[in-house]
């Protein structure tokens, strides 16, 4: 191509040539920012790719740890499941020995309560069988050792009042009726006021009437006023009057005794002993009678202290 200067159309050319070149610098410098963008974003994508490949190693790395984690809590809790099982059965075993043992010492202690209270109502009961047969004994003892006399004079004692009736003796508690029906088997074995039963069924109230006549209130006499009881006409009684009702009514009663009950068999002394006593109270109560006989030489042919003592009565009014 011949210069530019030998060029016919010289200025066309070098218009059209600057422009040229002026297009081709702007068509690269186009490329270049593609390039450079291009660049740009390839190294974008190469650190993106990098710290993806980052975070994947951390995530796995970090699944991992939270994988082994889970793993040994598992083990763990697996472990500790089985101890507990262990040691269950283990407490469940030692606590059903214990049971055993337990329940035999409440059944042991349950039994021996029973036992100890059985022993002790049986000792009661045998107690309480012994202290009837020795009270029954006594009583039966009693009953055989009385006599008519004993019970013609236990019904006198009652008719004039110096013994307790049954209608008395239920209004008194238990323990009182002991001590009276004691107090009987007392009187009833001490002898003074106990006399042996007698064949004749007439004599016997007779006697029974002077020697109670001490305690009955019929004479009226005490220490504080000596006087005898006044009768219907204001007059003193004279002792045949005083002892001749008691006499008739122990004659009453002691005929009607005669009649239903039979007198007890003695032996020999104890016959020998009836008819002495017997024959001393009769002549008692003779002295009684007629105080007329022992007037002469004083009071000393009298055996009976209440009979003495009312003739003496008699004799000082009489002298007033």
């Amino acid at each position: 191509m011949p210069p530019v200067k030998d060029l016919i159309f010289k200025d066309p050319y070098v218009d059209a040539a600057r422009t040229k070149v002026l297009s081709d610098g702007s068509m690269n410098y186009v490329v270049d920012m593609y390039d450079t963008a291009l660049k740009e974003t390839i190294s974008k994508l190469k650190q993106a790719d990098k710290l993806v490949r980052a975070k994947d190693t951390a995530l796995n790395r970090k699944t991992s740890e939270f994988k082994a984690m889970i793993d040994k809590a598992a083990v763990e809790q697996s472990q500790l499941l089985e101890e507990k099982k262990a040691q269950k059965e283990k407490f469940v075993d030692k606590f059903g020995d214990l049971k055993g043992k337990h329940l035999k010492e409440i059944n042991r202690l349950r039994d021996s309560r029973s036992y100890e209270v059985t022993h002790e109502r049986v000792r009661v009961q045998m107690a309480m069988i012994v202290k009837f047969n020795k009270r029954f004994t006594e009583i039966r003892n009693l009953e055989t050792r009385r006599s008519d006399f004993e019970m013609a004079r236990s019904l006198q004692s009652q008719a004039f009042g110096t013994e307790p009736t049954g209608r008395d003796l239920e209004g008194l508690p238990v323990q009182e009726q002991g001590n009276v029906s004691e107090v009987e088997g007392t009187e009833d074995t001490s002898g003074p006021t106990t006399a042996p039963a007698v064949p004749n069924s007439a004599s016997a109230p007779v006697n029974l009437t002077v020697r109670e006549e001490s305690s009955a209130p019929t004479l009226g006499v005490s220490d504080e006023d000596p006087t005898l009881p006044l009768g219907e006409d204001g007059a003193g009684l004279d002792p045949e009057d005083l002892v001749e009702p008691s006499v008739s009514s122990a004659e009453e009663d002691g005929g009607d005794k005669s009649n239903e009950q039979a007198p007890a068999s003695k032996p020999q002394g104890a016959e020998e002993d009836l008819g002495e006593s017997s024959a001393q109270e009769q002549g008692n109560v003779d002295e009684v009678e007629n105080p007329t006989d022992s007037t002469a030489d004083g009071t000393g042919g009298i055996s009976d202290p209440l009979g003495a003592q009312v003739i003496r009565e008699n004799l000082d009014r009489a002298e007033d």
